[in-house]
């Protein structure tokens, strides 16, 4: 079965298209990198993925199951562009963000020992349990990135959804965070990254798609370097902009990944 599926997918606003006939299927398993310049339509995709929005025309599936009737949200960890700002002002403990990720499997009653060691388990797999006590805002950006990454372990996530996840923090913290984003992935969790740095998702994703509105490119990671021509402006390479043409006869709108 596959995570996720988007069949044919439009969606504008104001009648304008943002998303236009995107078709993708992304594997369970599978580190899957979504890439495009500014406006290319990367972030109202991950919010039709997520149910937020609801596409014009076309299917979205989560798990096998119609994104309008998917109601397992604990099946899905999601970490925003802007959540370390948010994380300034969190007058939470990093035991009690994590926690958070326990409450769908205990809307009415309290937490029990299978909880409890569900909480211990994400914190130390993140490597933060020695954070446990501390204040989420008294983190660095890339601290409070983890937490946010534990908090989906303890969920139980099946699909972990990141919308640029490593804006403003450092390079160190960087790398180290995509380290630990592999070994999640190489236990199994479905990892899907919108990331403004193309070469992070190179290096990190097994299949990426380029999005300019409309898929441009669609295929295994090791392979996109020698597709550099049909990748839009702006998007970065390391620092380096890449330019390149609008379209590619190599698009496959529906290669299952």
């Amino acid at each position: 079965m596959s995570a996720l599926e988007v069949d044919d997918v439009t969606f504008g606003y104001g009648g304008r298209p943002a998303v236009e006939s995107v078709s993708v299927s992304v594997a369970e398993g599978e580190f899957f990198g979504l890439v495009g310049p500014n406006g290319s339509g990367k972030t109202t995709l991950l919010k039709l993925l997520l149910g937020i929005l609801r596409p014009d025309s076309g299917r979205i599936a989560v798990f096998g199951e119609s994104i309008d009737e998917f109601n397992a949200g604990e099946r899905i960890g999601y970490v925003p562009q802007q959540s370390t700002r948010r994380g300034r002002t969190m007058p939470l403990t990093v035991r009690e963000v994590v926690a958070m990720g326990r409450y769908p499997h205990r809307p009415f009653g309290r937490f029990g020992d299978d909880d409890t060691a569900a909480i211990d388990e994400a914190l130390q797999q993140v490597d933060i349990d020695s954070l446990a006590d501390r204040r989420l805002s008294r983190l660095s950006g890339g601290q409070q990135q983890r937490v946010l990454l534990a908090r989906a372990v303890a969920a139980e996530a099946e699909l972990l959804v990141l919308d640029e996840p490593t804006v403003g923090v450092d390079r160190e913290a960087r790398e180290s965070f995509f380290g630990l984003l592999d070994r999640l992935n190489s236990q199994g969790l479905t990892t899907v990254l919108v990331d403004h740095d193309l070469q992070t998702v190179v290096e990190h994703a097994d299949r990426i798609a380029c999005l300019n509105r409309s898929l441009s490119y669609l295929g295994p990671a090791a392979e996109f370097d020698q597709s550099t021509p049909f990748v839009q402006p702006n998007i970065s390479v390391g620092e380096t902009a890449v330019d390149g043409g609008a379209s590619s006869t190599h698009a496959n709108y529906n290669t299952p990944l």
